[in-house]
């Protein structure tokens, strides 16, 4: 298999903030380099893998050199491939493939990946195969969302594509950026015949193509299938603030820094259960207060414990009292992602949909209940993952303007 990683954008927003092109920025959890993030995305090997690159950015930051060093041995062949400029990532594939045209076995399913999202786990591309030597198939990866930044699908009852739309929300299913041809023949042969109706517009996209193929019909029976495979979990990293979020409230994982606990008189109790269980997991913890029964204000443990989350001592904390409201209000107020447990379910949706980084534990709930429920409930946590995709974009909205004291970045 082929696959064509198209890195030609002039990158702006990422280069006027960082100085560097956004692939080259490193991640500060495991020290790679994001398009090593970007590249777990697929499995590359067996493959030949060929990296587009802009000529000025490949002699300002030796990206070539960079993407050989680090995936050599990762595939079974790299190709760098240099572009001046471009009007997009169809005509910039469709430029290198007719370059390349007789190194490249004709036979085998292309790829093409417009990388900046990471998804997981990581995808296994299966050959397309055609039983009818008059249909090409073609196939995309899509995600859930209502971002009207993304390019949208919508399929029919056996998941062939029926209709595709450019940053327009007329379905739930949005594309992700990876696209898998049946062979070379077909992509080049059609890309042509793509880029020649559009040769106007100011940017061309893959989605260009996917209408023309989608479209293309002989006796009113389409000759071109599309074929659509929905995954759950992804993060799309398109401007600074994505990739900001992502290195600060997605790739920490619970136990890799000390756990905060906070709590009030009536969730004293909660607190200290919460503590032995994480003991029992070899997990180390933080004690905000309260450190007595006698009654205090719970919002002063969790300013406290605000306090270590901006200097990135901790990243996630349990608080209690109560009801497990006040504590709720106060942790939401200070910046935090807080949200109410009151069964396994609302513990496993808080992190896969709400990415919660404050557990409440109410103590009216939990202060009798035995060890065994509250340690089944942080093992959720602990083994559960945020999906991102539309659930970051919603929790952005409100990320945006909360409190700027507090809000973390």
């Amino acid at each position: 298999m082929i696959i064509i990683i198209p890195l030609g954008g002039t990158d702006n927003e990422f280069k006027n903030e960082y100085n560097i092109p956004r692939i080259l920025l490193r991640v500060s959890k495991d020290g790679r380099l994001l398009i090593e993030h970007f590249m777990d995305s697929i499995n590359i090997t067996n493959h030949t893998v060929i990296f587009i690159v802009r000529r000025d950015e490949n002699i300002n930051f030796k990206i070539g050199d960079i993407l050989k060093t680090i995936f050599s041995n990762k595939c079974q062949k790299i190709i760098i491939s240099e572009i001046i400029d471009t009007k997009g990532s169809l005509s910039t594939s469709n430029n290198i493939i007719k370059n390349l045209y007789n190194d490249l076995d004709k036979n085998e399913n292309i790829v093409i990946f417009t990388s900046n999202v990471i998804i997981e786990p990581q995808i296994e591309f299966t050959p397309i195969i055609s039983k009818n030597t008059n249909t090409n198939i073609f196939k995309v990866y899509s995600f859930k969302s209502n971002n009207p930044n993304h390019c949208y699908i919508s399929t029919d009852s056996n998941k062939f594509i029926i209709d595709i739309h450019e940053k327009y929300t007329f379905s739930k299913y949005a594309l992700t950026g990876i696209y898998q041809f049946y062979n070379i023949e077909m992509l080049l042969k059609h890309s042509n015949k793509a880029l020649e109706i559009i040769s106007e517009k100011e940017t061309n996209y893959i989605s260009d193509l996917l209408l023309y193929l989608i479209n293309k019909k002989i006796n009113g029976k389409s000759i071109i299938i599309g074929l659509n495979e929905t995954i759950d979990n992804i993060h799309c990293i398109k401007n600074p603030s994505d990739y900001k979020y992502y290195i600060r409230n997605i790739l920490p994982e619970f136990g890799d820094k000390p756990v905060g606990l906070c709590s009030d008189h009536s969730g004293y109790k909660v607190k200290n259960i919460i503590s032995k269980i994480l003991d029992k997991k070899n997990i180390r913890w933080i004690d905000y207060g309260c450190l007595t029964p006698d009654s205090c204000n719970y919002g002063d443990s969790v300013e406290q414990a605000s306090k270590s989350f901006l200097n990135n001592e901790i990243d996630f904390v349990f608080g209690s009292c109560r009801t497990g409201q006040g504590i709720n209000m106060a942790a939401n107020h200070y910046g935090f992602r807080s949200a109410i447990l009151y069964d396994e379910n609302s513990v496993f949706m808080s992190v896969n949909h709400n990415n919660a980084n404050f557990y409440v534990l109410p103590g009216c709930l939990y202060e009798d209940s035995e060890e065994d429920i509250i340690d089944k409930l942080i093992s959720i946590i602990k083994n559960t993952r945020f999906q991102g995709g539309r659930h970051y974009d919603r929790i952005n909205k409100f990320y945006k303007i909360i409190n700027r004291k507090y809000v973390y970045l």
